[in-house]
């Protein structure tokens, strides 16, 4: 089980002297309040013959009976660490963040020594300062140019591991469309969107690259429209009062939107940008420095529960009981919406997209978001993903 909360003034002095290098703001994470109870986890043709030869003048001898292979030996388990490792670890409550609540919930961490405490954050931006001062060990990242810039200015965060990606085929994350625009045809390609008003939750962040790439296709730019911030909930209220025409938005606020009949799904994100990875799982420099075997443990229990959320919401094995989890610890309290939902694709494997961060950086990089480009190869490090494969195996899909 983990803890959900975290002393807000040591985070809010941290976050204040680093941002304070960093040369802008941020407040400290919102601790959640309540620890919910631990849900009891759950368990995880012959070839046809061919014809024979004629037979022969003389019998030859019989062949020896091939040796049977001898089985791997299993792997023993590593026992737990001892005494536990505290592990802090940031997210968003969003249901991509599945990997850290099933994890939790079903003693994944707990069984390899760790003792995980879940801290919330309003937006990923916020953890970047708190992990740079090691207050904070695993992030629930956003790929953002906040994030290069951290990495670029000496504090080497690492992308460790894939919490979200728009795969071909999937229909959980896009740009939504208001009903009434759809209906009518006032929006049908990108050229129609001159001078209409997107909703995004932040600058800087992957949705804008994506918001310039559909405005592209279109031959309009991101100044031949406006751009309005706000939350994700809030866009379907803006929808309904007609206060926006578009809006990136991921689930359960698609399905949300479109079941109050106040927007339609338009262009899908891997449309745009196949494999686009928005959020990525991001160890502090400090979890890799000082609590390596701690690090390594941590990615074998959250490929684990990453797994459970593949089998329970794509392959429909076990999906009751992770939507219990969910509604648990994410903000999507409803377990009929979870059900409706297209769940948003988190890698079984873990391993990340390095030509989808590349894109974003050299996005970042050009509109000037980004000083100095970072070496993805230093900074996406897939040691620790390895080690989960190593002891798990890879997924069967």
């Amino acid at each position: 089980m983990a803890k959900s909360h975290v002393t807000a003034g040591i985070l809010v002095l941290a976050s204040a002297l680093l941002l304070g290098t960093l040369g802008c703001a941020a407040p400290a994470p919102t601790p959640t309040p309540t620890k919910p109870p631990a849900a009891a986890p759950t368990k995880p043709p012959a070839a046809a013959p061919t014809q024979p030869p004629a037979a022969p003048t003389k019998a030859p001898a019989a062949a020896a009976p091939p040796a049977k292979p001898t089985p791997a030996p299993a792997k023993v388990a590593d026992p737990p660490l001892s005494p536990p490792v505290q592990v802090k670890v940031g997210v968003l409550g969003s249901v991509v963040d599945a990997g850290f609540f099933i994890s939790a919930d079903r003693g994944y961490f707990k069984e390899l020594g760790l003792d995980v405490e879940l801290v919330n954050f309003q937006t990923a931006a916020l953890m970047n300062a708190p992990m740079g001062t090691g207050q904070l060990d695993v992030g629930a990242g956003g790929v953002s140019a906040g994030l290069f810039n951290l990495i670029a200015r000496e504090v080497p965060v690492r992308i460790v591991a894939d919490k979200s990606h728009a795969e071909p085929g999937n229909k959980s994350v896009g740009f939504l469309v208001r009903k009434d625009l759809m209906d009518s045809g006032a929006i049908k390609t990108p050229a129609d969107l001159k001078g209409r008003t997107f909703a995004l939750a932040s600058r800087g962040t992957t949705s804008e690259h994506e918001v310039e790439v559909l405005l592209g296709q279109g031959g309009l730019t991101i100044n031949d429209v406006e751009i309005k911030l706000m939350g994700y909930p809030d866009m379907i209220i803006a929808f309904a009062n007609k206060a926006i025409d578009i809006a990136y938005a991921f689930e359960p606020n698609v399905t949300t939107a479109i079941d109050k009949g106040v927007a339609a799904m338009w262009k899908l994100s891997y449309e745009i940008i196949p494999n686009h990875e928005p959020s990525v799982v991001l160890y502090a420099p400090s979890f890799i420095d000082k609590k390596l075997e701690a690090a390594r443990r941590f990615m074998v229990a959250y490929i684990k529960g990453v797994r459970d959320y593949n089998d329970a919401l794509v392959k429909n094995i076990g999906k009751d009981a992770v939507i219990t989890i969910l509604t648990k610890y994410s903000t999507q309290k409803d377990p009929e919406v979870l059900k409706k939902l297209n769940p948003q694709p988190i890698n079984p494997d873990g391993y990340v997209y390095p030509e989808s961060i590349q894109k974003d950086m050299d996005f970042f990089v050009k509109r000037g978001d980004v000083k100095d480009p970072v070496n993805l190869k230093e900074a996406i490090d897939n040691r620790y993903v390895d080690y989960a494969i190593e002891k798990l195996g890879r997924y069967q899909k």
